[in-house]
């Protein structure tokens, strides 16, 4: 385990220890989204709008919504898991 860093700032100075260096000393949760999170709102935006242009009762487009929009999320992570693991 590697030893603290102290990094100095103008207005104080920071120890970062491992767990810390990759947020800079930034909690984690006022960093941004990761980008993988806006597949899921995409992936409904998208589904929505091809079964809209394919039919026209409501009843259809959202049972075929659904069911495209879990086809979609299937397919992304199958795609993502075996990306990450030929990059790991």
């Amino acid at each position: 385990m590697a030893p603290p860093t102290v990094t100095a700032t103008k207005s104080r100075t920071m120890i970062l220890t491992n767990n810390d260096r990759h947020t800079n000393g930034i909690h984690s949760w006022t960093q941004p989204m990761p980008t993988i999170f806006y597949a899921i709102p995409l992936s409904v935006s998208i589904s929505l709008v091809y079964c809209a242009t394919r039919y026209e009762m409501p009843s259809c487009i959202f049972r075929s919504a659904a069911a495209m929009f879990v086809k979609i999320l299937i397919g992304m992570t199958i795609i993502y898991g075996v990306l990450s693991f030929f990059s790991w």
